[in-house]
């Protein structure tokens, strides 16, 4: 049986494929879909062609803690001053714990990482300008994508490739 924790972990990674999937699909002309929802990777998903996939899934929130307990409605109140270079730092730190964590299991599918920025603040066009900036291990995922909102699309998702 999953506890609270794992119940929402998994949530938000299957909300965070569900957006996915349809902007991934329509950039490559392809129909993956998820089939399988596991432990590692965290999902596996499937052309058309029958040629899968695994898709490891991780939330950017700001250090600290204060936003993700604000965003899951776990705390009350005002979050304070954001800098976007701390952001990008945790974002290089989240890089590489995954890259750690990946290390530590097989697949027999190529594995793609997926990160969701949490962040109400920074969107989509904020990371492009900050590529330069961003420290994607290599040789671990397959890719590695950014899913963030995009302030032209009030709500709407935008995603970005950085590895």
């Amino acid at each position: 049986m999953m506890n609270t924790h794992s119940n929402e972990k998994h949530g938000l990674e299957k909300a965070a494929i569900c957006i996915f999937l349809p902007l991934y699909n329509d950039r490559f002309d392809k129909r993956f879909r998820l089939v399988q929802m596991t432990d590692r990777p965290d999902a596996i998903l499937e052309d058309q062609d029958g040629t899968r996939i695994g898709l490891e899934v991780a939330h950017l929130f700001y250090p600290g803690g204060r936003e993700a307990r604000l965003l899951l409605r776990r705390a009350t109140g005002v979050h304070g001053v954001q800098t976007f270079d701390r952001l990008i730092d945790e974002l290089n730190r989240l890089l590489y714990k995954k890259a750690e964590a990946r290390s530590g299991y097989a697949c027999p599918y190529p594995v793609l990482l997926l990160i969701r920025n949490a962040s109400p603040i920074w969107s989509g066009p904020d990371f492009i300008k900050a590529r330069d900036m961003l420290r994607a291990p290599v040789g671990v995922y397959h890719e590695i994508w950014l899913l963030a909102r995009d302030d032209k699309l009030p709500g709407g998702p935008h995603l970005i490739k950085i590895g």
